[in-house]
């Protein structure tokens, strides 16, 4: 109730208020015109960036590797998603394409990274774990330390985000800074941002979703291009241009 008194309320208020609005996307940027009727003159778009801890891929290093494998419970192959566990996030979705993948390779894991005690945390994840006898085969590592994160996830095999919704998708440039090939869901948010440099799978359908994971755990022809890809998609991204144009937004409007 109190998300949607904010969403509802205290958010379209606000909005018309505003002398600037600072959306990270053009997708969300039109989301506020279309269901707030909001000028879009009034909005302007500044993209978000990765963290600092994630420039420049993390150095392969077998006893560092060993150590973080065993620090967050990692198996040797694994498909990895990360994030919160909420509905929109499409994990149970997910879950029933992993089951599809396993058939071909049942020697993949799935690493599922958020809060799986959270008060919005999809409470359809474990039945569908449970439906599908994966209990052995989806990992939760539970909370990472920030400094881990970006070594976790070059450890991975792919990395799926398989959201219905999003404003921008950070993970999405996280995953490619570690040269890790991105399966992502075909929503206008995630093109926007992964452009050429993920596949992109219907997050309505499992058995599209299930041969992405599939083409990026076995393909290294297309493991390689999206790494390439992954790296000129980065060139986009900086904190410092989008404070730069952060700044001209303001700016324009004194």
């Amino acid at each position: 109730w109190s998300d949607r008194f904010f969403l509802s309320l205290l958010i379209p208020r606000s909005l018309r208020r505003a002398a600037l609005i600072i959306a990270p996307s053009q997708f969300t940027k039109d989301e506020i015109v279309k269901y707030y009727g909001i000028d879009p003159q009034k909005i302007a778009v500044v993209p978000n960036a990765i963290g600092e801890e994630f420039l420049g891929i993390v150095p392969e290093d077998p006893t560092r590797d060993r150590a973080i494998r065993e620090k967050y419970h990692l198996p040797e192959q694994f498909v990895i998603a990360v994030g919160t566990l909420q509905p929109r996030k499409n994990i149970p979705f997910l879950i029933e394409a992993f089951a599809a993948l396993r058939k071909r390779l049942p020697d993949m894991r799935l690493v599922l990274v958020g809060n799986r005690d959270a008060h919005h945390t999809d409470k359809r994840i474990n039945h569908a774990i449970a439906i599908h006898a994966l209990k052995n085969a989806v990992v939760f590592p539970g909370f990472i330390e920030q400094q881990d994160l970006p070594h976790v996830i070059r450890l991975a095999t792919v990395f799926a985000l398989p959201s219905l919704y999003e404003g921008f998708g950070i993970p999405m440039l996280e995953a490619m800074s570690q040269g890790v090939p991105v399966a992502a869901a075909d929503i206008p948010s995630l093109r926007e941002v992964g452009g050429e440099a993920a596949l992109y799978f219907d997050p309505a359908s499992v058995a599209s979703c299930a041969e992405k994971l599939y083409t990026l755990s076995i393909d290294q022809k297309e493991r390689q291009a999206l790494r390439s890809a992954g790296k000129e998609r980065l060139m986009h991204y900086s904190w410092k241009k989008s404070a730069a144009d952060l700044l001209e937004a303001y700016v324009g409007i004194i």
